[in-house]
């Protein structure tokens, strides 16, 4: 489940800094429908920013989520408790927190500049999402924290007998 979900992010990693480039020279398009405001001289510097940094946090997401994958493997293949482990828990906590908090914020200085309000509603919003993403992140690093005193503590269990 985790291979099906990264090769179907592949095609967005690849395409989408096309996509925005597209966007950026040919604004009044009509292949792509978006929600971005178009003005006389194309598309407002706020969004395009915010385009490229929302595919720079994906990317951060991705990176979690490859090495979310490479976990996976490497778990099923060989033992659950190991410095390669460990790596790899410590760089999904960071990835995913640092993508969910720097979305999180993004999207709240967004919605203030573009709006001059904030609204949270009931149910599945953006918000709750990227918090959940952080929240995650801040787990993988525990659970890092969490197998590395256990690494420790079998590396001296195994020095005493």
């Amino acid at each position: 489940l985790i291979d099906i979900a990264y090769v179907l992010m592949i095609p967005i990693v690849i395409f989408f800094p096309g996509t925005i480039l597209y966007l950026i020279f040919f604004p009044q398009q009509t292949i792509f429908k978006t929600n971005i405001p178009i003005e006389s001289n194309g598309i407002p510097a706020l969004y395009i920013l915010a385009l490229f940094i929302g595919f720079l946090e994906f990317v951060l997401f991705f990176a979690g989520f490859h090495n979310l994958r490479q976990l996976s493997k490497h778990i099923l293949k060989k033992s659950l408790i190991s410095k390669t482990s460990v790596n790899y828990l410590k760089r999904i906590g960071q990835f995913f927190s640092i993508s969910g908090g720097s979305s999180l914020v993004l999207l709240f200085l967004f919605n203030l500049i573009k709006d001059s309000k904030v609204s949270i509603e009931f149910g599945i919003s953006n918000y709750q999402l990227l918090l959940f993403l952080f929240i995650i992140g801040v787990f993988f690093l525990l659970l890092n924290q969490a197998f590395d005193k256990a690494l420790k503590i079998k590396s001296e269990n195994d020095l005493t007998v």
